[in-house]
């Protein structure tokens, strides 16, 4: 019977699978997040997609198994945390992840207009990149944004609005099973995440 490695090329790659930062875990899309946010991107097998403050790359490596014929560009501006993405596309083989080394919004008007735009990180500049990318965004694309600020994410939401885009949000509370050493089961809370969403008509 067949069995399948871990580093077999499916949708829903573990955590774990991910170098990351030390202490500093939050800066990979957790599983979850990544699968439901991923959704909102309607990626195809062609697409081109903007992966904005790309971090680990985690959700540039797990798009890049659905948009197999297209392009994702992986763009980071943290010198710290760019080893990390290189060493996580070479070791999951995402040979059609792009990283690009730069600060949004500035670097994005030198980039392929994308079909979809992920955006994990702003560095304090939200309004302009979701402005350049919806600008950049070619019609009946998708955006997609995570937030751990509800108050960050109502203003995307408004942003996305204001845009004459369709807009989006969800509200995620995720709680993960944990055994006790007596076998019984509890739930262990993650961070609640926002999801922010929209679609250009």
């Amino acid at each position: 019977m067949k069995t399948m490695s871990r580093s077999s090329h499916c949708f829903g790659i573990e955590d774990e699978l991910f170098d990351k930062r030390v202490p500093l875990n939050g800066q990979i899309t957790k599983r979850e997040i990544r699968a439901l946010s991923i959704s909102y991107l309607h990626i195809g097998t062609d697409t081109v997609l903007w992966d904005i403050g790309s971090a680990t790359g985690s959700v540039a490596i797990e798009a890049s198994r659905i948009a197999t014929q297209g392009k994702i560009i992986a763009i980071e501006k943290d010198r710290d945390s760019l080893p990390l993405l290189q060493a996580n596309v070479a070791k999951h083989k995402a040979n059609n992840v792009e990283i690009v080394e730069g600060t949004a919004p500035q670097i994005l008007k030198d980039l392929e207009s994308p079909d979809s735009v992920f955006i994990g990180g702003t560095g304090g500049e939200l309004s302009s990149i979701i402005t350049s990318s919806i600008d950049r965004l070619l019609k009946g694309g998708s955006i997609v944004m995570n937030f751990a600020s509800i108050e960050r994410s109502i203003k995307a939401y408004n942003l996305i609005k204001q845009n004459r885009m369709k807009p989006g949000y969800l509200s995620i509370n995720i709680s993960k099973g944990k055994e006790l050493v007596d076998n019984s089961l509890v739930l262990t809370p993650l961070n609640p995440v926002f999801i922010v969403y929209g679609r250009k008509q």
